[in-house]
């Protein structure tokens, strides 16, 4: 029986300032890597799971670091494609008090930004797969990202895979022309298992989200207009078998309500 899961997305380089300081202060920047994706497959083999990673690394120091860092977890790397000029990067502002997180990315021209559409192959990585994680957010890095997601996603469900859409809508990313609800709901048309949080569910099916609005533990949802919700999901997507939303409240940078 097959029981690989394929996740494909970008490995990011993360730096950020110690204690709560701002990009702007200190002189110090502590360095992680990051990326839906990939933390997707991290967790996904800390169960136990067979778990590949696909993704565009570039030649050099960078590359093979982040390299050691994925193969670390257990993750099978073999059909990384590796090129580009550099690796991606993004500035991450911690929340604290009254303060929101802030994220500034740097990956224009970034390995994955300039994949090209074929370098992937898709074959063989899918050839012993049992599941398709894939994301919003590698549809919004690039038109070629975008595409040779479109081409896996096609190949996994004539292969009869399970596929797994993270919504992950990102705003500040999407700069190459199309619109993020019309992608989006493409990928979700193939999709057997979709997340998102409340927000992102409206970016991709064009229905406005129930307000959720608690403040504390004895807040209840109104499940009759949650399900009513649903259906019309249904309707929209129905090869979809699982639909799960997050719901936040944000009454303080370090205090959300969630359910």
């Amino acid at each position: 029986m097959k029981t690989k899961i394929v996740t494909f997305g970008e490995i990011l380089l993360r730096l950020s300032k110690p204690e709560y300081q701002r990009l702007f202060q200190g002189h110090r920047m502590l360095g992680n890597y990051g990326g839906s994706e990939a933390n997707t497959a991290i967790s996904l083999a800390y169960l136990g799971n067979n778990v590949e990673y696909v993704t565009r690394l570039p030649y050099g120091a960078m590359g093979e670091a982040a390299l050691m860092h994925l193969r670390e977890y257990g993750l099978n790397v073999s059909h990384v494609v590796r090129g580009g000029d550099r690796l991606g990067t993004y500035y991450f502002e911690e929340a604290v008090a009254m303060r929101n997180s802030h994220v500034i990315y740097d990956r224009k021209n970034s390995a994955m930004y300039s994949l090209k559409r074929g370098m992937i192959e898709w074959d063989k990585v899918l050839a012993d797969a049992a599941v398709f994680h894939c994301s919003g957010i590698t549809c919004a890095i690039s038109r070629d990202s975008m595409e040779s997601t479109m081409d896996a996603l096609r190949l996994a469900e004539s292969k009869g895979l399970t596929i797994v859409c993270d919504i992950n809508y990102r705003k500040n990313l999407w700069g190459y022309g199309m619109q993020p609800h019309d992608v989006i709901y493409n990928m979700m048309q193939y999709s057997d298992i979709v997340f998102g949080d409340q927000n992102e569910w409206e970016v991709a099916s064009g229905v406005n989200h129930i307000p959720f609005n608690a403040s504390d533990a004895n807040f209840e949802i109104d499940k009759e207009a949650y399900q009513e919700y649903f259906r019309k999901m249904h309707q929209l997507f129905p090869k979809c078998k699982k639909m799960i939303m997050a719901l936040r409240n944000q009454l303080a940078s370090s205090h959300h309500t969630l359910t």
